[in-house]
């Protein structure tokens, strides 16, 4: 979320900024409530009807999708779509004008299985299947 404050220079341009959740789910409107307590400026929230997006102000640049159905929503060409708590979702920045970018906002492994232990202490192997376009690296 710091990635974004450096975005817009004056406060009165904080109105180009649109949040799009994809549900009311709790982990979405948590998630969308650090960012506005973060963002300390007015935030236009809008939220997907039957997986679509309703008309975004005309004054949006920047679109901040929480959830997978509202990162792969369609958005005008010219807006930078800034996208988290959507794994597996990989959007073509072509389509974006190159300006599309991922926020992963998912526990490191060592803090999972930590989180594991706690629920399951004799837990000592675990098997994960996981089918990825990602080049990322586990280790620990």
């Amino acid at each position: 979320m710091f990635v974004l404050l450096g975005v817009f220079p004056s406060p009165s341009l904080a109105q180009e900024l649109t949040v799009v959740l994809s549900s009311n789910l709790s982990p979405y409107v948590e998630a969308f409530e650090g960012f506005r307590m973060a963002w300390d400026r007015p935030i236009h929230r809008v939220d997907l009807v039957d997986g679509q997006v309703p008309n975004l102000p005309s004054e949006t640049r920047i679109v901040v999708p929480f959830g997978g159905q509202a990162a792969l929503a369609s958005y005008p060409s010219d807006v930078v779509v800034i996208y988290c708590l959507s794994p597996g979702v990989t959007l073509k920045s072509r389509a974006h004008r190159n300006r599309a970018v991922k926020i992963a906002m998912t526990p490191s492994a060592t803090e999972t299985m930590k989180r594991l232990k706690v629920v399951q202490p004799t837990l000592r192997r675990l098997g994960v299947f996981w089918v990825s376009d990602s080049q990322s690296v586990v280790s620990g």
